[in-house]
């Protein structure tokens, strides 16, 4: 497998002709060149996102940030790959960016609606650059404010990440995450929290929400993992999906943190710790 894995990330030194969105070989990756690639994209994709941000005040429209992700990717080199994903059922994606707003739990579709002070949001986004792929959002409150909600959900993405390391349980990030959401307050949104990338947006394995009870998959070295637990208030309920064929709705607000994550021989290695703009 170590060979396959190699090979793997040597034919993804260059770029991709077009965005590849699934693939099904495990995202376990042994070249150390690679992990370099995927340094780089997600130092972009950071950048790209805490740019977008920034930006964030009341009378700006979901779809002026999407665009902010897109031109900076963009002038990084990179590909952005959610603008154009397709999935059964639904029409293409149309941005570069998912921006999920209050009730919109993920996959939001930007639209042209006004944010107000106290908005609470989510911008996801995932590149490609140099054959790797990344996937990342963050959360921002609209004017600045304190909120327990993107505060949650900080805290449960660092306790997912912290129940990673090799020969655990790819079970124990559900439950470390949901243990966290309850510690504080709130619940998680009942969807995947975790999967594989690396080469594609979305690969094997995947972790569950409620995937809390022991599983004999393992977390191995070489794993390379987007950890998005979605942290929702008490009575969300399950989401519904929106007329768009995307947007993910329930009855409470919720918000999240993405981070892709290197699984190195000791634990988790983080692909962009403080590092924004281009290389």
């Amino acid at each position: 497998m170590a060979s396959e894995a190699h090979a793997s990330a040597a034919r993804a030194a260059d770029p991709m002709p077009e965005p590849r969105y699934t693939l099904d070989k495990p995202a376990v990756y042994s070249d150390p060149g690679f992990l370099g690639a995927l340094k780089r994209c997600s130092s972009v994709l950071m950048a790209a996102l805490n740019n977008a941000a920034g930006q964030v005040a009341a009378g700006v429209r979901p779809v002026e940030l999407a665009e902010i992700v897109e031109r900076e990717l963009i002038r990084c080199g990179a590909t952005p790959i959610l603008k154009g994903l397709r999935i059964v059922g639904a029409p293409v994606f149309p941005a570069a960016a998912a921006v999920s707003v209050n009730e919109v739990a993920i996959n939001g579709v930007p639209d042209e609606q006004l944010l107000k002070t106290g908005d609470v949001l989510t911008i996801d986004s995932a590149c490609e650059l140099d054959g790797a792929v990344c996937d990342a959002a963050v959360s921002v409150v609209v004017g600045g404010g304190a909120s327990d909600l993107v505060t949650a959900a900080r805290s449960v993405l660092a306790a997912a990440l912290g129940a990673i390391a090799p020969g655990r349980p790819l079970s124990g990030i559900a439950q470390r995450a949901q243990a966290e959401a309850h510690r504080l307050g709130f619940e998680l949104l009942d969807e995947c929290i975790a999967h594989g990338t690396g080469l594609a947006l979305h690969q094997p394995p995947a972790v569950w929400a409620g995937q809390t009870s022991p599983s004999e998959a393992e977390i191995v070295p070489g794993m390379v993992l987007a950890v998005e637990p979605v942290v929702v208030e008490q009575g969300a309920g399950r989401p519904r999906t929106e007329a768009d064929g995307w947007s993910r709705v329930t009855r409470g607000w919720s918000a999240y943190e993405e981070r892709t994550v290197f699984v190195g021989e000791k634990g988790p290695i983080e692909l962009s710790p403080l590092a924004f703009g281009c290389w």
